[in-house]
């Protein structure tokens, strides 16, 4: 289970709204999970104020989630892989 949600995570690159689905879950359920492998050490959380971006969009993961006019403000939460994590994907 842990190696599937990483991998439709950082592999497929899919939201969470599609990875709940694919495993039949709420977002909400799913969100729980999340926070286990926080805890367990294969993710971490991620917060960006949006200010700090203004290049490279084309090649950016988040490009689809900010604003056209790149003055957002609006704060853009995501997950990384860890070390630990990684090596899941990587058996």
């Amino acid at each position: 289970m842990i190696k599937n949600v990483l991998e439709m995570m950082f592999i497929e690159r899919l939201q969470i709204r599609e990875i709940a689905k694919r495993l039949g879950i709420t977002q909400e359920n799913l969100q729980e999970r999340l926070k286990m492998l926080v805890h367990m050490g294969y993710i971490k959380k991620a917060v960006s104020s949006g200010k700090e971006c203004g290049k490279g969009c084309w090649k950016c993961s988040l490009s689809s989630l900010c604003e056209d006019d790149q003055s957002t403000s609006q704060k853009i939460n995501w997950y990384e892989l860890t070390e630990k994590g990684k090596k899941v994907i990587e058996k």
